[in-house]
């Protein structure tokens, strides 16, 4: 069996408004979580942004600090236009090693996916999460040159010569 494996789906609907279920047929598929109530709003007859803790809805918008939901919505994006992919390779890419490192402008979840594990976030939350020749600021990391040149025999670490 394949529990741990997991699908979605970008579906449109043209015709039906309320609630239903959406279910695969197959009974073992059904009792393994292959089963969801939907909700489908006509934005002519409610105000669907309540559906959603009082935000608007969309396919592309998730409660903050969702990464599971972030992840899928850049893996969503890569496949609808390929040349923008880089943040779906970061958010699939699991922490590594006994220090939960991730590559240069990326940080650790704090918690695990809904699948167990450990993702890498774009951005940063300190200089330690930026390549040596870039600072964090305001979660992003930038290039931080060192001016003047450092002297010989130090470097340029996040902006200071070291």
């Amino acid at each position: 069996m394949n529990l741990d494996r997991s699908a979605d789906l970008l579906t449109e609907y043209k015709t039906h408004t309320g609630a239903f279920v959406f279910h695969c047929h197959k009974l073992t598929h059904e009792d393994h979580g292959m089963m969801e109530l939907l909700r489908i709003c006509d934005p002519a007859e409610e105000d669907c942004d309540t559906l959603c803790d009082g935000a608007p809805c969309g396919w592309d918008t998730c409660a903050p600090g969702d990464t599971d939901c972030e992840r899928a919505v850049a893996l969503t994006t890569c496949l609808v236009d390929p040349d923008n992919c880089p943040e779906a390779i970061v958010r699939c890419a699991p922490c590594m090693g006994d220090d939960m490192t991730c590559p240069p402008s990326a940080y650790c979840a704090d918690e695990p996916g809904l699948d167990g594990v450990s993702r890498c976030v774009p951005g940063c939350r300190g200089d330690a999460d930026c390549a040596d020749l870039e600072a964090c600021v305001d979660g992003e990391c930038r290039p931080a040159p060192c001016a003047p040149p450092c002297m010989p025999g130090t470097r340029c670490v996040h902006g200071r010569c070291e």
